[in-house]
């Protein structure tokens, strides 16, 4: 089990007195005072009292979580390496509204997820009032005498900014207000209202930055009965100019330009289209360059010009020429090492668990198709500069079961080329003709 006394983790499940229903459900905001919210402590089965009067003089940073939160949980190294660093000066807390039963299951489940060692509290209402929101990660400070100081998003919880204030140096925190949109009477959702009524037939427009979204992209048929690869509308919230282009020239997994070296640039500045990789400098950033959002939905008798509207509206909002054009460029070859056949299947029922964060990621009775798809985008490509391409040529259903690396990162890739090898595959760089993207200002 995940809940071990060596891993040190507190897991707290709220319990509040002393104060009124009406004080504890008030929406607190920045330069507000922070209750004394009383709390019993489950460390191991053992009751502790907790109180967040215990913590004065610290900085608090609340960090609001949920299980289905991928980048949530990918920031756990990051706060529990904030934590040892600001040990004496800064207290984490992560907070979720999901039961204890369900969260413990969750870190069962997941037994290569290593928890902060901060408090974790579990099946949380008191807080969530205190500090309505919609999207996580969503952070709270609280400086040492219990004051509000910033309602914002986890980016800004760097160790950049938290020595800044620690040195009562003068620092901005972008406000996370997500709690503030109203949809119903928003403009930019009058779209989405039209949609769902079935009065919208086209729409094609770009916003700029909405606070409080999270970023994110999909597609969607807009006719509930109707079939799921038939969509019709593209959607992205909250995303620099190169993920429209990738999107756009992508053309739902038709080409993969998420590779760095699939990319050409003519111009004066790639930041103004990508951020830097360097997490600690994505606030920076942003200050100057905006994200956007985007919305296009056509009739559904016009579908299979969805990419080539998305590819006109792209070049002509960002005043840019995207091209598609082929080049010799680097690239990961997986090849077959023997006439051997490893990878037939034996049947059974298919499932295809690759791209879940278990220990065991594995085809069963599925396509190899679906298993190259996934060397292709189930990687970080900012990290994995190269592209993947499939020189086997195999067809049909196979078994494939990859023991999980807790680093898949372009930089250490033994554990996968070890993996591969079981079923007699490599992965081998090559320099191939194949298609990238050239992007010129006009």
């Amino acid at each position: 089990m995940i809940m071990k006394p060596c891993q040190k983790v507190r897991l707290l499940i709220l319990f509040f007195c002393c104060y009124s229903l009406t004080c504890m459900s008030q929406e607190l905001r920045v330069g507000d005072v922070l209750p004394d919210i009383r709390s019993i402590n489950y460390a191991n089965g053992d009751a502790k009292s907790f109180s967040f009067s215990d913590l004065k003089s610290k900085l608090i940073i609340i960090d609001f979580w949920g299980t289905g939160c991928i980048s949530c949980i990918q920031a756990f190294p990051k706060i529990d390496s904030l934590q040892r660093k600001f040990a004496n000066k800064v207290q984490f807390i992560l907070v979720n509204k999901e039961s204890p039963d369900s969260t413990k299951r969750f870190f069962s489940k997941k037994n290569k997820i290593k928890i902060p060692n901060v408090p974790v509290v579990m099946g949380d209402s008191v807080l969530h009032k205190l500090f309505p929101h919609i999207f996580v990660p969503h952070h709270v400070w609280i400086d040492g005498n219990g004051v509000v100081v910033a309602i914002t998003d986890d980016w800004n919880t760097s160790s950049h900014n938290i020595d800044q204030f620690l040195s009562k140096k003068t620092i901005q925190l972008s406000e996370k207000k997500d709690s503030l949109i109203n949809y119903s009477e928003s403009f930019f959702w009058l779209a989405g209202i039209a949609e769902r009524e079935g009065t919208l037939d086209y729409c094609s427009y770009f916003t700029r930055r909405v606070l409080g979204l999270r970023s994110s992209m999909g597609f969607k048929n807009t006719d509930e009965e109707g079939i799921v690869d038939d969509i019709n509308m593209v959607y992205a919230d909250n995303m620099p100019i190169i993920s429209f282009i990738e999107i756009a020239f992508s053309e739902r997994n038709k080409y993969n330009f998420e590779h760095s070296n699939s990319v050409f640039w003519n111009v004066k500045s790639i930041l103004k289209y990508q951020p830097p990789d360097d997490h600690e400098r994505y606030g920076d950033w942003l200050e100057t360059n905006p994200l956007y959002c985007y919305r296009l939905i056509v009739p559904h008798t016009r579908r299979c010009e969805l990419f080539k509207i998305m590819q006109e509206d792209v070049q002509k909002y960002f005043n840019i020429r995207v091209e598609i054009k082929k080049r010799v460029i680097k690239c990961l070859v997986l090849r077959r090492t023997s006439t051997t056949d490893k990878l037939r299947s034996k049947g059974g029922q298919p499932q295809n668990r690759l791209w879940v964060a278990d220990s065991i990621r594995y085809l069963n009775n599925r396509s190899f198709d679906e298993f190259v798809k996934w060397l292709s985008y189930g990687f970080d490509a900012s990290r994995i500069p190269t592209p993947f391409i499939n020189s086997t040529n195999y067809k049909g259903n196979v078994d494939i079961r990859i023991n999980n690396s807790a680093s898949m990162v372009a930089s250490d890739m033994s554990w996968l080329r070890k993996e591969l090898r079981k079923f007699d595959l490599d992965l081998v760089e090559e320099s191939r003709l194949t298609d990238v993207l050239v992007i010129t200002e006009k």
